[in-house]
Order: structure tokens, then sequence, then C-alpha cells
């Protein structure tokens, strides 16, 4: 078993013990949704990718690494999220989504956009927030621990 997949079933551990009524996993068990929150995490033979909704980032051991996927996975789950979504008419075509670091303070954790959209239409902005799914010192001590994992 390869590094990333060792952390991968450590936090699907993990994830069970805090979510186990919210949490859906695919039949092989490399792909975990938590509910209906749009927070999801795929794991395969070369890497791990973690999204939300449409927005999602693939992290390779031999090139992003492993402890930055675990920083972002826990930041999903453990931080509130602003989304930013732009519509033209009724269609969607550009949504943002950001991490609250601190009080007005945001990193970007993906854009995904549509390539053929009414872009005749005014455009609208609609900007919402998702809470933390939990509190992130329920959990500090466990995720250190998987951590501590990483090569």
């Amino acid at each position: 078993m390869k590094n990333h997949e060792l952390i991968f079933e450590k936090i699907k551990t993990l994830l069970k013990k805090y979510f186990k009524d919210e949490l859906i996993l695919s039949k092989d068990g490399y792909q975990i949704n938590i509910g209906d929150s749009g927070i999801w995490m795929l794991c395969d033979v070369r890497e791990i990718t973690i999204g939300f909704g449409m927005n999602h980032q693939h992290y390779n051991e031999d090139y992003q690494g492993i402890h930055e996927a675990m920083e972002h996975f826990f930041d999903l789950i453990g931080r509130r999220k602003r989304v930013t979504e732009y519509f033209k008419g009724n269609s969607c075509f550009r949504c943002e989504t950001e991490v609250e670091l601190g009080e007005g303070e945001y990193y970007s954790i993906g854009t995904t956009e549509l390539l053929f959209y009414p872009y005749w239409k005014k455009t609208e902005k609609k900007v919402y927030f998702e809470n933390a799914l939990i509190d992130y010192s329920i959990i500090k001590d466990e995720v250190e621990e998987i951590k501590s994992l990483i090569k």
C-alpha cells in the first residue's frame, strides 16, 4: 500500500467516526462523499483528489505532496467556505470557492467555468457561505496523528 493510500484509509476511518450517518462510500471504498455538503475525496493508485462540488484538486506524492492535500481537505471540513456564483439568465457559468482563513481573509480552492453560456445576458452574482462541518479543535489530535504518517 502506497503512503497516499494509507493516508486515505486513515482519513476514511476518522470520517466514519464523526460523520457516520452522512458518509457515503463508493462500492470499492475509494471515493468518499460527506452527505450533501459537496465535499468529496477520491483515491486511486497514483493520487488523491479532493473536491468541493465541481471544483477539485489532484494531489500526487511526487508533485504536489500529500501534506498539501491534508491541509486542503481539513480546511474544507473545518472552516467556513464562501461560494460566489455568476449567472447569465438562469445559467450559472462560473463558480468560485474560497476557504475562510480569518475575518475577511480567504484563499481560493478553485474556479469552475462553462465554455458555452448565454454571454449576451446580464451577469448576476450570488454569494453565499457554508459553515464548517465540524469544529477543527475536536479532530485536531487525530489530524496531527494522520499528518505524522506523511513521508
